[in-house]
């Protein structure tokens, strides 16, 4: 048994086999040999052991390759199939589309392309080929029989063009005279234009007749619609200009407080105003503004935040002090006499925080004050001046506010009294009237004098 030319004549095989996957042979063809080749291995006698392995893998190698090689043309067949079907169906389309034209010119021109563009671009579809070609014959039937229609019946179908165009151009100025003051309205505005001149477009021909007057009006509505719509988005652009200036303004605005450390929730909220007034703004400068915008304005927030929970903390610290020293406070007044001007002086070191604790002071220093052996106009006064001492500038205004009312009042009253009293005697049914009529001009005149001493403390 000769194991080297058994080994040679295999080693052609493979040869064979290998060169399988690169010729231009067709795949019947391919295969057809491929079955011979694989036959006439089994005949050829063995090489021997110690090359029978090597020789054994190598051949079930290629004939993997070769596998693959046919499911890859399986493939790439199905995708080359399924793009001709794809391409051959958009032909269609657009062949019925030209079908429902009433451009019929232009509808042969194109038809002519399509069809060319059939036979020369496209592949077979196997299968699917006699149905797509009939459906494609069909609609290039209907085609050539309304043009055949349209020549015959050629000057009724251009006036009948001439009919429709002119509808659609009447529609076309009626858009155009409408004012426009957003770009929404414009975005409406150009959608509605832009349909009308394909309408227009595809609405067939017109002819020599009407052709050239009918066009000359179209391009100047036309020339009005891109000129007008020029100058709005020119306006638009500097008015953007303008505002993006403004939001800018706002945002150095900002920038400014917080390097000076100004903390004013107002300010910052009126800031906020403003910004919401700045209209129109390109979406994406306004998205990017508004970012650097809020995250000042959250900062501020957040820094006004920690410091009123810091002033919360101090503030109910500093009440425990006030609540205890006024506490103390009752209890040496009940054992003796106290060093008044330091304890207003003490009272005085405090912030103020609660009215209930400040009221309850104020009693606490006019039962104290009672014990002097002081008159109540005295005490009165003495605890108005300690209380308007820890007034704010608007809590003064508005005290005084309501001491004008009530001086006001009293003076009407003390008018009213003035005006009575001449009306009575001294006899006995009238004496008693006259005398609480007195008494009472008495105490009011009295109140006036406080009220109005009030009101001058107070404007000091």
């Amino acid at each position: 048994m000769n194991f080297e030319k058994n080994y040679e004549l295999k080693q052609d095989l493979i040869n064979r086999l290998r060169d399988l996957i690169n010729n231009n042979k067709s795949i019947s063809k391919n295969y057809s040999e491929f079955k011979d080749i694989r036959e006439k291995w089994f005949q050829i006698g063995p090489v021997g052991n110690q090359k029978n392995d090597d020789i054994w893998n190598n051949f079930q190698h290629h004939i993997k390759n070769f596998y693959d090689y046919l499911r890859i043309d399986k493939t790439l067949k199905k995708i080359d199939n399924q793009y001709n079907i794809k391409e051959k169906e958009k032909i269609i389309d657009q062949a019925r589309k030209l079908a429902l034209s009433d451009n019929l010119l232009v509808a042969e021109k194109l038809i002519k392309k399509l069809k060319k563009k059939w036979k020369f671009d496209t592949g077979s579809t196997y299968k699917e080929d006699i149905r797509l070609k009939k459906e494609f014959e069909e609609i290039q039937s209907t085609i050539e029989q309304n043009i055949k229609l349209y020549k015959k019946n050629r000057e009724d179908i251009h006036n009948e063009n001439l009919k429709v165009k002119m509808r659609y151009l009447n529609k076309f100025k009626e858009i155009l005279t409408k004012e426009s003051h957003s770009i929404g309205e414009w975005k409406r505005k150009i959608d509605e234009i832009e349909i009308l001149k394909e309408k227009i477009q595809i609405s067939g021909p017109l002819g020599t007749k009407h052709s050239k007057k009918f066009w000359s009006e179209f391009k100047k509505y036309n020339k009005e619609f891109y000129s007008s719509k020029k100058i709005f988005f020119k306006e638009r652009k500097k008015l953007y200009k303008i505002n993006i200036t403004n939001q800018e303004k706002l945002i150095s605005e900002l920038r400014k407080l917080k390097q000076e450390k100004k903390m004013e929730t107002l300010k910052i909220k009126n800031l906020q105003k403003k910004w919401k007034l700045i209209k129109p703004i390109p979406q994406k400068i306004n998205q990017k503004n508004y970012k650097i915008f809020k995250e000042l304005c959250d900062e501020f927030f957040e820094i006004i935040r920690n410091k009123k929970k810091e002033l919360n903390k101090k503030t109910t610290e500093e009440l425990k002090l006030q609540a205890n020293y006024v506490k103390k406070l009752e209890i040496r007044i009940r054992k003796g006499n106290i060093d008044l001007s330091k304890v207003i002086s003490d009272w005085n070191g405090f912030s103020k925080t609660e009215k209930e604790l400040e009221e309850r002071f104020l009693t606490i220093l006019e039962i104290y004050l009672k014990k002097q052996n002081l008159d109540q106009k005295e005490i009165d006064n003495k605890i108005f001046d300690l209380r308007t001492d820890r007034m704010s500038d608007s809590e003064k205004k508005a005290e005084k506010k309501d001491l004008k009312k009530e001086l006001d009042f009293n003076r009407k009253q003390l008018s009213t009294y003035e005006n009575n009293i001449s009306f009575f005697n001294n006899k006995t049914k009238q004496k008693n009237i006259l005398e609480n009529v007195s008494k009472n001009l008495v105490s009011i005149r009295s109140k006036i004098k406080m009220l109005e001493h009030k009101i001058i403390k107070l404007t000091k």
